[in-house]
């Protein structure tokens, strides 16, 4: 799975519109057209997008996406990227954790839910 197809399956998983990711990437500080938005969402054959999510763009809709939905902090600055291909699964989890306001405890329920064993 590559960095378009998480970003596939977080804007249908939260429902989230064109215009939207738009604003989302904007606030985690990258600059996407609506047209862009749906190259990085539309496949042009099985394997490949109209355009590659880059471990930076990927991790700045993940910044963008806390700053959506739990605002930005006055004093703070812009957060440092740490995306990498060793640790995406597990900072996308964390950031949509923070993002979505949900606790351990939460996580593991959703998880056992969808037949993860943790």
């Amino acid at each position: 799975m590559n960095h378009n197809d998480r970003l596939t399956r977080l804007r249908y998983a939260l429902d989230i519109k064109d215009t939207d990711m738009v604003k989302i990437f904007e606030l985690g500080g990258a600059s996407f057209t609506k047209e862009e938005v749906r190259q990085l969402l539309k496949k042009k054959d099985p394997e490949t997008y109209g355009i590659e999510c880059t471990n930076e763009a990927f991790e700045r809709f993940l910044n963008g996406l806390i700053r959506s939905q739990r605002g930005t902090k006055p004093d703070a600055g812009e957060p440092v990227l740490e995306l990498n291909n060793g640790n995406v699964n597990n900072l996308m989890l964390k950031k949509i954790k923070i993002a979505l306001s949900l606790t351990t405890d939460e996580m593991l329920d959703i998880f056992q839910q969808a037949g993860v064993k943790v």
